[in-house]
């Protein structure tokens, strides 16, 4: 986002919130623009105009910088496989990793030179190395995906639980990702009609508007 499309989110922040009025300075309103504008300025606008508005919808009090990273990653969140569709590809991929481990003994050689067991060895570790970061994360070690490959139903569904748990947590903190926010935010939202060209609040305007800050 551009400082001109930062103005403009202040903009929409302050006529949306205007009770509680509280003055500010001049100075204030030029330090409050440009730490937004430094937090923004990788967002894409159209991700950035959307954000604003959903979180009007959910937040009582003028919109900070944290309610607006929260609808972003909230927003990015659609652009990822949802917990469930991980679980199961996590499984699936331990039920395999589970049959090759039962293969680890095995001193066969085969027509490339390597052993059974080191071949099986090897398909684990590209497997683990190959999962969602946030599987990773959650195993550990390629001996867990093992492990979890053998677990029982019982198991599992406690399994099931903390990976999905661990997964919601790791989506909530990822990074910001620049092309997921932009197909989130899909076509270019429609800016507020006869907003004008931003200029730099004056002290006066701010005087008259609460403070985005809190």
């Amino acid at each position: 986002m551009t400082t001109k499309d930062v103005q403009i989110l202040i903009r929409q922040n302050l006529a949306m919130y205007r009770v509680g009025e509280k003055t500010f300075t001049e100075e204030q309103a030029a330090t409050q623009l440009a730490t937004w504008a430094a937090a923004l300025k990788d967002i894409p606008a159209e991700a950035g105009f959307l954000a604003m508005q959903r979180a009007f919808t959910v937040c009582r009090f003028p919109v900070t910088l944290a309610d607006l990273f929260e609808q972003l990653r909230r927003m990015q969140s659609t652009q990822r496989p949802t917990a469930a569709e991980e679980w199961a590809a996590l499984l699936k991929e331990a039920r395999k990793a589970a049959s090759d481990a039962g293969q680890y003994t095995y001193t066969m050689r085969l027509p490339d030179g390597r052993p059974q067991g080191q071949a099986a060895r090897e398909r684990n570790k590209a497997r683990f190395e190959s999962l969602h970061p946030a599987a990773q994360k959650f195993l550990g070690h390629v001996s867990e995906l093992v492990n979890l490959g053998d677990c029982d139903d019982t198991s599992l569904r406690f399994e099931r639980q903390r990976f999905e748990k661990a997964y919601r947590e790791y989506i909530d903190n990822e990074p910001l990702d620049v092309a997921a926010l932009s197909i989130a935010a899909g076509a270019p939202t429609e800016r507020l009609q006869g907003v004008k060209e931003p200029r730099a609040l004056s002290c006066q305007e701010t005087q008259q508007r609460p403070t985005l800050s809190r």
